[in-house]
């Protein structure tokens, strides 16, 4: 990621179902501008996630989502994969304007068109995030988390991760 400079732009949208229960549906794209053919595959390699999910939503909030994780240039579609995700989310609020977010997740990757691969298929991760709400339309975030995935040939404490993390919402 670092020698792309990997850059994520994520759109959601959420729709009440009935009651507790909501559907989700996003689409991420993960650019890499420096990424160069040697390392990667491709030059300024791009990829398109969309998703969709269903949230319960309750005191503590479980959802299960489905994602497709595709390369757009014709050398990444081989680590195509479909993620399985299923975790939970709690919200406390410390304040009248400010949420601190507690979440935690976990999820499978098939891989096609090749699913003899049996690397980095499980992932767990954890994350904590305050969110302060400037006003009605933008809320600030800043939180940190932590992954874990199964990479061969390396110990566990390798295969794992941490991460700060800072955004801007903006509703309407």
């Amino acid at each position: 990621a670092a020698a792309g400079l990997e850059q994520d732009f994520y759109v959601e949208v959420e729709k009440t179902l009935t009651g507790d229960f909501s559907w989700t549906a996003s689409l991420t794209a993960y650019g890499f501008p420096a990424s160069k053919k040697a390392e990667s595959g491709a030059d300024r390699s791009l990829y398109a996630e969309p998703s969709v999910g269903i949230t319960w939503g309750k005191m503590f909030n479980p959802f299960v989502k489905i994602h497709w994780f595709h390369g757009v240039q014709s050398a990444l579609s081989d680590f195509d994969y479909v993620y399985f995700n299923v975790g939970g989310s709690r919200d406390v609020k410390l304040s009248e304007k400010m949420t601190l977010k507690l979440a935690g997740e976990g999820g499978m990757k098939w891989f096609f068109p090749d699913d003899t691969i049996k690397d980095n298929v499980w992932d767990l991760q954890l994350g904590a995030v305050v969110e302060y709400a400037a006003s009605d339309e933008i809320t600030l975030k800043g939180g940190l988390g932590t992954a874990w995935s199964n990479f061969a040939g390396v110990k566990p404490v390798d295969e794992a991760t941490a991460w700060l993390a800072g955004g801007i919402c903006i509703s309407w």
